[in-house]
């Protein structure tokens, strides 16, 4: 049977290269001024301790090579005041608004990556600028509350049910409202 988690692994991680050689091979490519900055934290288990990244960094970059659905993780650390720099990627380009709340740059082009970070990192102005505008856009548009309440709307629209529940409605009703009537 085709396993893709497996098959994925084999991809990242070819022949005997696992995630501890690749960890190695890019603390390698680094000079030793930006080793002594850099961390790789790994995999953080912790609610608790992913928030407390989010606010000890200045900058939040998402460098992906393929396709993401939403990027939450945009969405965590614009709401903690990082600006972020992006790969023009699924629903990235939905939530980074490009030179305002970040930059978003072409997948597979570190030049431009490189740049983008090097411009937030020299001017503290406009870092700090686009970060309380990231965290605006955050609080203001993606929220679960937020989400929620237009996912409702959505499917009042599309259903014909839309009077029939009060849209100031706690949002367990809603939900209770939308699995018992739109589900099927």
């Amino acid at each position: 049977a085709f396993k893709p988690l497996s098959f994925l692994k084999s991809k990242l991680f070819p022949s005997s290269l696992n995630r501890a050689t690749y960890r190695s091979y890019l603390e390698g490519m680094m000079s030793p001024e930006v080793a002594e900055r850099a961390r790789f934290h790994g995999l953080v288990r912790h609610r608790a301790q992913l928030i407390e990244h989010y606010y000890a960094g200045d900058i939040f970059v998402l460098p992906s090579i393929c396709n993401d659905s939403f990027g939450i993780p945009v969405v965590e650390a614009m709401a903690a005041g990082s600006p972020v720099v992006a790969s023009r990627s699924g629903g990235v380009v939905e939530t980074v608004k490009d030179h305002d709340t970040g930059f978003i740059v072409e997948k597979n082009d570190p030049e431009r990556l490189a740049y983008m970070l090097l411009r937030l990192l020299e001017d503290d102005d406009l870092r700090e600028k686009m970060g309380r505008a990231g965290r605006e856009r955050a609080l203001s548009r993606f929220t679960w509350d937020i989400v929620a309440g237009t996912m409702l709307s959505r499917y009042r629209a599309l259903s014909g049910f839309g009077a029939s529940i009060p849209s100031e409605a706690p949002l367990a009703t809603l939900m209770q409202y939308v699995s018992a009537n739109l589900a099927s």
